[in-house]
């Protein structure tokens, strides 16, 4: 075999060698990437769940809110119609004892004419 034959198998075996290992490496490189692929897939997967998970909970806090919201709004308007009722009691009140005191002088100013009166007969 003379040195160029030689050469010439040297090479063809060195390019044997280099498309094993491109073969090889290319091979490693679609595993890789496939495993990326599902990776990246359950992480696309997970991430949607938990965006779903922080929308319910966003659901659930805002019903909370509003009821707690109607809440406080119906008890403000207990308040201010319990406040509304006790100034109209408050005034009634005022003025009975207005009348009270009316009917009290009247009373009075009836009996001073009452003791006149008998006083008046009795002589």
């Amino acid at each position: 075999m003379s040195d160029v034959e030689r050469a010439n198998a040297q090479a063809a075996s060195l390019d044997k060698k280099q498309k094993s290992f491109y073969k090889h490496e290319e091979s490693k490189i679609l595993r890789a990437q496939l495993e990326l692929s599902q990776v990246k897939g359950e992480v696309d997967r997970h991430v949607a769940e938990k965006d779903e998970e922080i929308e319910q909970m966003k659901r659930n806090h805002q019903h909370i809110v509003e009821s707690l919201q109607s809440a406080l709004d119906a008890e403000t308007r207990s308040k201010n119609d319990i406040m509304r009722i006790r100034k109209k009691v408050e005034t009634d009140l005022n003025e009975m004892e207005i009348q009270l005191s009316h009917a009290n002088r009247q009373a009075a100013e009836a009996q001073k004419q009452l003791r006149k009166v008998q006083a008046h007969l009795k002589v």
